[in-house]
């Protein structure tokens, strides 16, 4: 089991602790800092003291019983200044575990800035460097996990034929999600921020409308005034930075000119996460062991509960994948470095990316994934 001071700890050290360089509140509103307000100097030294602690701190996570916080209170949330309604939920307060640096710690990106492929900016990708790639209609933009992995949402809008379309990009690196949303809710445009609470090692999104939280993989409010409402899902892709350049030599790419110091050069923050078996949170329903906790898998929603996943790898090699449900057949195609999943009518579903544990603890002992 996992010891959660020690998961919080490592938390504060490679995502907040550049906030002793950068004050701020991490509100929207937050005016962006010049290039005169902090030294490439010091934000290199802060990033080696966070790596050394990382790597100090990654096998203390384990001991015998978990520490889970007591969220049955308002005061709770109160105290990390959300102000959900918590009297409206449908999840275990238990089963919140609680995260430093608190809300907003972890800045969201409210107003991005793009920048094209060849801006000298981009230097820092790697031809492997991975993001995700999102298409409306002819408007294209790539979102780096280099600079996700340290704000994890971008709210973002694009301007097609006189329409706006306003998203939410969101990346937890703790379970590997990538998932587009579509930020409007009953014509109201919600604007989403990180709450640092955690749900089976998932990001809790909060919106700052009405500060609920939300679940990311779930896409769903489980606390507060929209309890129960679910996002709907823009598709999208994750391609990695020489495929971008392959395939989508038009896509704009999003800038590093975040307001924020971040060392965006390392692929992730995370130490070593990303390629070992260990979780650094406790998760519910990990039971299922047919594939390693962390293996990719590229998901649909099908109905409201129901999800059909198919193997990351085994689609790359193979190319395509059919999925028999209650006699519906559905196909995942992998072309040109883009996935996407057909409905038996024909019709293309959206598509998102999480881990194995992510996905099962969702959906314990479910047949509807294809592993070959």
């Amino acid at each position: 089991m996992y010891k959660v001071f020690f998961g919080l700890l490592l938390v504060l050290i490679v995502s907040g602790c550049s906030q002793n360089i950068s004050q701020d509140d991490g509100s929207p509103d937050m005016q962006a800092l010049s290039g005169d307000d902090v030294s490439i100097d010091a934000a290199e030294q802060v990033w080696e003291i966070e790596q050394e602690s990382v790597m100090s701190l990654e096998d203390d996570f384990f001991s015998d019983e978990p520490d889970v916080v007591d969220a049955s209170k308002e005061q709770y949330f109160l105290s990390d200044g959300l102000q959900a309604d918590t009297s409206k939920k449908i999840i275990d307060f238990a089963d919140i575990l609680d995260g430093w640096p608190g809300k907003d710690g972890i800045p969201s990106i409210d107003y991005p800035i793009f920048v094209s492929q060849d801006d000298p900016s981009n230097n820092y990708l790697s031809t492997d460097s991975q993001g995700i790639l999102l298409i409306i209609d002819d408007v294209k933009r790539w979102y780096p996990y280099n600079i996700l992995n340290w704000h994890e949402i971008v709210n973002d809008t694009f301007l097609v034929n006189g329409e706006e379309i306003h998203v939410a990009v969101t990346f937890c690196p703790l379970c590997g999600s990538a998932i587009v949303f579509d930020r409007v809710v009953d014509w109201v445009i919600l604007s989403f921020g990180v709450s640092w609470k955690l749900y089976n090692s998932n990001l809790l999104m909060y919106d700052r409308t009405t500060e609920s939280l939300w679940s990311q993989t779930l896409g769903q409010a489980v606390v507060g005034d929209y309890v129960g409402t679910k996002l709907s899902i823009i598709d999208s892709n994750v391609i990695s930075w020489s495929e971008l350049e392959t395939h989508h030599l038009d896509a704009m790419v999003l800038s590093t000119d975040t307001g924020r110091p971040r060392n965006y050069s390392s692929s992730s923050p995370y130490g070593s996460y990303d390629t070992n078996e260990r979780l650094y949170f406790p998760v519910a329903n990990m039971e299922d062991a047919r594939l390693p906790l962390k293996e990719m898998l590229y998901v649909t929603n099908i109905a409201d509960g129901v999800s059909i996943a198919f193997v990351l790898a085994e689609l790359r090699n193979q190319l395509s994948g059919r999925l028999l449900v209650d006699d519906d057949e559905y196909i995942a195609y992998y072309e040109d470095a883009e996935y996407r999943i057909i409905w038996p009518d024909g019709d293309e579903l959206p598509g998102f990316f999480e881990m194995w544990f992510s996905w099962a603890n969702k959906h314990p002992g479910s047949s509807y994934i294809w592993i070959e």
